[in-house]
């Protein structure tokens, strides 16, 4: 038994207990089983927008090309052997890859493809069930908006505008027509199409078209790391075979383009070495002359192994002088002076400067027939290189202009399709079906988290007012106490023993037992309406009579009785002195249970329980009874429980799970002390159990009455 406190009220000791803000995993999984139906409706729903979203979605086709790189310049060197530094601009892919999507390759694409006109099938029901027809134009120029072609047949079509047919006409064939002064003229690629079906004409900017196409591309470089050269050019469409045809067409353009820049570059270059080739032979003409006059005056002059070893390196170091020079203009037109391989350059330069200073250091301590023989056959032999190189590379660049090479070579082209590679229908389903479940689940809890604010926790009450909580009735599983048209004259402890809340109901009479004694009144009572009191007070008194007690249920409420009497008198009549307690009270379905109803009265019921009637009522049927049960009405609803409290000597307050605050419970039990400080306890009502016993969830309510359960 429970220790008293000073109020004379059985307390218990203080407990930690969570926010009840809180939700635990325990606490989602438990919710998300109640709301099991709002989850079945949240997932028939998101299936339902699933299929109809992956189905209205159009099927799309995917084609694929690989294109190569070369950036060192023209690629077929076997056919002009090693290319020169003429033409060796590097193209860095990047660089490539933008001009692939740029307006100088995709405007040949839009006129080549006709991707300016379009004809868009009309109907809902044809979209989802992936029946719409299929309109390739070639030629459309509308006077206006509002024209739609309608399929007549295997391979003809009329034009249509605001129900008026414009033209009739066949695949393939150009036709014109006068409307309204404007000219229509249109031609038809390809018509597959059922009769009947029609499609939205329309012609777009060749501007908008080129940004769309643009956009459709995905362009990128192939392989593990940078620099691989290969690129990957990507691009979709409705149509399987119209995705392979522009993605093609986007390829070859862009290699054509890029031999005619190629050779463009070629050609250019070439007339350069053309107007400096003159001027390279004359000047070798001029010093070769020189030369040969300066041997007929001096003679002939005697010329070392090592002297002439020091002329060859002399002009292979200004040979490679020159080149340096050469790659080092060719670079500059790409790379700023500050680039890594500009600065290589020079360094190679100044290394070669050094080394050429130190062999005519050497050349300066011959004789002076001996330099000046030296120098002339120096220039002589440099120019001659100078000249043989220049003609050789003349003839590359015209080996390249004329077999029309490019550094780009088509490795794969783009193939049809067998499958659509959007949408994916299942993954679409899935994606819709999550997203409900997930908005229902949320919904649940979010709604869980905001009515949480009651009580659910007997520790709550027990610490805010030090008196004790009796018992946690849960849940009933038994369905028809919350079908109202099943009324019975049983009771869940007689109809159902084996319920989880009879159970209950057996550990709250055993509380009971050790707060009252023999002969003494309990009052049941509730501090809003719907809170079950009705439901726990019947209950306790069949528990009691089973055990053998003599036992008397009285219905206090007079205004909405629920106790069920076999007589039509009841405590309104008895307290108005026009019947006796004997003729009120009946025998219920229960053995040593007796019940008086609440009776029928004209005037206010909180009248007829002032003065002393309903006293001495109580102190006559004490002796004559074990246990005397009064069902009171709502304590803050009426005054008609205050009335009673003072005459009773044990308080039952039933709370309803996770409806009532602290501070509202607070205040009701100081509207009692006022009137007299009574002993009492709480029943907290239609708890469910969760981990930590009963007191998470809520099902509903057992009103005032209960139940048959169905045989």
């Amino acid at each position: 038994m429970l220790p008293l406190n000073e109020n004379g009220n059985q307390g218990s000791s203080p407990q930690v207990q969570a926010p009840a803000s809180s939700l635990s995993v325990f606490d989602v999984v438990r919710v998300l089983w109640n709301g099991k139906w709002v989850m079945i409706l949240f997932a028939l729903i998101g299936a339902t927008v699933g299929f109809y979203k992956a189905n209205w979605e159009i099927p799309m086709y995917t084609s694929d090309a690989l294109i190569q790189i070369n950036t060192k310049g023209g690629q077929p060197t076997a056919a002009i052997g090693a290319t020169t530094g003429l033409l060796e601009v590097q193209s860095p892919a990047n660089a490539e890859m933008m001009l692939m999507k740029s307006r100088m390759v995709l405007e040949k694409v839009v006129d080549e493809q006709h991707l300016r006109f379009h004809a868009k099938p009309i109907g809902d029901k044809d979209r989802i069930l992936h029946r719409e027809g299929r309109m390739d134009l070639e030629l459309l120029e509308l006077p206006g908006q509002g024209f739609k072609a309608r399929a007549l047949g295997k391979d003809s079509f009329a034009v249509v505008s605001h129900g008026k047919e414009i033209v009739r006409g066949a695949v393939g064939e150009t036709y014109r027509e006068d409307v309204n002064g404007d000219i229509l003229v249109i031609r038809v690629g390809l018509l597959k199409a059922k009769a009947g079906q029609e499609f939205s004409l329309s012609v777009s900017s060749e501007l908008a078209a080129i940004s769309s196409l643009a956009n459709g591309l995905s362009v990128s470089e192939a392989g593990k790391s940078s620099g691989s050269g290969m690129i990957k050019i990507i691009f979709s469409h409705r149509y399987a075979d119209r995705a392979a045809a522009i993605l093609n067409s986007v390829v070859n353009t862009y290699q054509r383009q890029n031999v005619e820049l190629r050779g463009a570059e070629a050609e250019k270059t070439l007339e350069f070495l053309d107007e400096q080739l003159p001027g390279v032979k004359a000047k070798l003409d001029s010093i070769e002359a020189v030369l040969a006059k300066y041997r007929r005056e001096m003679g002939t002059v005697d010329i070392s192994g090592e002297t002439s070893s020091s002329l060859g390196r002399s002009v292979d170091l200004q040979k490679q002088l020159a080149d340096l020079d050469q790659q080092k203009a060719e670079a500059l037109r790409v790379y700023t002076p500050e680039h890594p391989n500009i600065q290589a350059i020079e360094l190679k330069r100044k290394a070669l400067l050094g080394e050429l200073g130190k062999v005519k250091s050497v050349m300066k301590k011959l004789p002076e027939k001996q330099q000046e023989l030296l120098r002339l056959q120096g220039e002589v032999e440099l120019n001659n290189k100078l000249y043989t190189t220049m003609l050789n590379n003349a003839q590359q660049l015209r080996v390249v202009r004329a077999g029309e090479l490019g550094n780009v070579r088509i490795v794969d082209h783009a193939r049809i399709a067998e499958r659509t590679s959007y949408p994916n229908k299942r993954s679409i389903e899935f994606m819709y079906l999550g997203i409900c479940l997930g908005i229902g689940a949320a919904i649940l809890i979010l709604f869980r988290i905001f009515s949480r604010k009651g009580i659910r926790n007997s520790s709550e009450v027990e610490n805010a007012t030090g008196i004790s909580v009796y018992a946690k009735v849960p849940e009933s599983r038994n369905k028809l106490l919350r079908m109202r048209k099943h009324a019975t004259k049983n009771f869940l402890v007689v109809d159902d023993p084996d319920d989880r809340a009879s159970e209950a109901f057996r550990s709250l009479l055993t509380a009971v037992d050790f707060s009252l004694e023999k002969n003494q009144v309990l009052m049941v009572s509730g501090l809003i309406p719907g809170v079950g009191k009705s439901f726990v007070a019947e209950n306790i008194a069949a528990l009691a009579a089973q055990m053998g007690r003599r036992v008397l249920l009285i219905d206090g409420d007079m205004r909405r009785g629920r106790v069920k009497s076999r007589s039509k008198d009841g405590l309104a009549n008895v307290l108005m002195h026009k019947c006796s307690a004997a003729d009120a009270i009946t025998p219920s379905s229960v053995e040593n249970l007796f019940v008086m109803g609440g009776g029928h009265t004209q005037l206010y019921p909180s009248e007829l329980l002032r003065g002393d009637t309903f006293k001495e009522l109580l102190n006559e049927l004490r002796p004559q009874y074990d246990m005397v049960i009064v069902d009171t009405p709502p304590i803050s609803l009426v005054t008609d429980a205050t009335l009673i409290y003072p005459l009773v000597d044990f308080s039952l307050i039933v709370l309803h799970y996770g409806k009532h605050s602290v501070p509202e419970v607070v205040e009701t039990l100081a509207s009692l002390d006022r009137i007299k400080d009574c002993p009492k306890a709480f029943v907290l009502n239609h708890c469910e159990r969760g981990r930590h016993g009963y007191g998470y969830g809520y099902y509903g309510y057992y009103s005032y009455g209960y139940y048959k359960k169905k045989k």
